[in-house]
């Protein structure tokens, strides 16, 4: 549904509602008002609310906070471009604050003040887009769409890697120590990495494929991202319905590259043809993704890849590691058996307790299926300690390894809104082909036996080099504030 609206004379055809398939957030009402022809900025104005939000200050220290962007296009043309929008000017709903960032492409909506569990509503919130930056002239015709992701702030401080775990499946470790004694990381410093030296970073044998490391030393640079430094992470995984969204604002070329076309297999619902696909179960987590349509999904929406020491910090937080745990800091885990409500925004586990989808033959479920997801009470809702949700099953996290050259040379570069000619996200120092990416978490296909591919550490698959689409395979993605 759009509305026409005249300002001045820039008109605007503006999609009007657009909720991101995952825990019911929220875009609607959305308007142009105050169009500034000398400055060549104008005010996109919408309300948005979303479901389990909060902020501490203490303990964890982290709240979750929503990822605003804006898409755009010239009437007349099929090209849908990313909005740069200011770094000052915006007006935030009351009881919210609107954190700008330095590149323009997009905004964080969190709550202003210390805040428990609870849905938000901010309403009559304005960005100031900088359309002359982007070449619109003043009398352009042009439709908008607000889009906007849940993300939750995982902040500075040290953190371990690896649990001390004897399984060798690759999990860190202290380098040369025989008891696997977990590697804290205090800084974004470069790090050796080292088969047998005490006080560096080492693995405890091999997993799918081997580190280069574990053989001869090796180095982190400093500017990979490590998990030190804070970073926002996306609360869920990518929804079906977000990954609709996003095949019908690129090319027709693009989109047929990023295509999953496994409609009717492992619960994947998405069929249709450009510029209309569609999902029948859009709040489900979506499967069938490859390395590269994770990297250009990350790189459109002004996101980027995580990495592999990111996902533990992510998952861990500060604490001191746990033999075989899993996200939510425990090593019990209690597996779906079934679901209720198929389909829907209340999807969730037939079997009481589950707080992990695993060990079944279906496929993924609404994302964050299970009911709560603050920092808190995370083994009875599967959360990570700074809220984080499906980290452990459901689908395989795409990550970027410390294992291969070509792992090591990704930077904190955050997506810039556009792909190349193809489809695949062009940011610098992204891996391009098979090397340098993998996977953590494990799935819902992963069984009982094999329940360790679950746990926080274990790295059997972090060098698995494929760019093949499974129904076992998703992601989500993260961003340097």
């Amino acid at each position: 549904m759009k509305n026409k609206y005249t300002f001045l004379t820039f008109v605007y055809m503006l999609c009007i509602l657009f909720q991101v398939k995952s825990n019911n957030v929220q875009v609607t009402n959305v308007s142009i008002l105050n169009q500034n022809t000398t400055a060549k900025t104008t005010q996109i104005k919408f309300d948005l609310s979303w479901e389990n939000s909060w902020r501490t200050n203490s303990a964890e220290n982290n709240w979750d906070a929503v990822w605003i962007f804006v898409k755009y296009r010239v009437k007349g043309q099929t090209l849908w471009n990313h909005a740069t929008l200011d770094t000052t000017g915006h007006v935030a709903g009351t009881g919210s604050k609107i954190d700008s960032v330095g590149d323009g492409k997009g905004v964080f909506m969190k709550a202003a003040n210390v805040m428990a569990l609870q849905n938000v509503n901010y309403t009559a919130n304005r960005l100031r887009w900088r359309y002359g930056v982007d070449g619109v002239l003043d009398n352009d015709s042009v439709d908008i769409c607000v889009y906007a992701i849940e993300m939750v702030y995982v902040p500075q401080n040290s953190f371990y890697l690896g649990d001390a775990n004897s399984i060798s499946d690759g999990n860190f470790k202290q380098a040369g120590n025989s008891f696997n004694l977990p590697f804290q990381v205090t800084s974004e410093n470069a790090i050796t990495l080292s088969p047998s030296t005490g006080g560096t970073l080492g693995t405890n044998s091999f997993g799918y494929n081997m580190d280069d490391f574990y053989s001869s030393t090796q180095a982190l640079p400093s500017n990979f991202p490590k998990g030190y430094a804070g970073f926002y992470c996306m609360k869920y995984e990518i929804t079906q319905g977000q990954y609709v969204e996003f095949l019908n604002k690129i090319n027709s070329i693009q989109a047929s590259n990023r295509f999953p076309n496994s409609n009717g297999t492992s619960r994947h619902t998405i069929t249709g043809t450009w510029p209309a696909f569609s999902a029948t179960a859009p709040y489900r987590g979506c499967n069938f993704l490859s390395n590269l349509d994770v990297a250009a999904y990350s790189d459109w929406s002004g996101l980027r890849l995580m990495t592999e020491l990111e996902y533990e910090k992510a998952c861990r937080g500060p604490n001191t590691a746990v033999v075989g745990e899993f996200a939510w800091g425990s090593t019990n885990i209690f597996g779906v058996t079934g679901f209720v409500n198929d389909g829907t925004t209340s999807e969730t586990a037939s079997n009481a307790g589950a707080n992990c989808n695993y060990n079944n033959a279906f496929g993924p479920m609404r994302a964050g299926f299970s009911t709560g997801t603050s920092p808190g009470t995370r083994e009875s809702t599967g959360a990570t300690y700074y809220g984080i949700k499906d980290m452990s099953g459901s689908n395989m996290e795409i990550i970027i390894n410390i294992g291969t050259t070509t792992g090591r040379i990704f930077t904190a570069t955050n997506g810039d809104g556009y792909l190349d000619a193809a489809g695949n996200a062009n940011a610098t120092n992204w891996p391009t082909g098979t090397a340098g990416y993998g996977r953590k978490g494990g799935a819902w296909n992963v069984p009982l036996s094999t329940k360790s591919y679950c746990t926080v550490s274990n790295r059997y698959y972090a060098l698995y080099t494929t760019t093949s689409r499974d129904g076992a395979t998703g992601g989500r993605c993260v961003r340097t504030y």
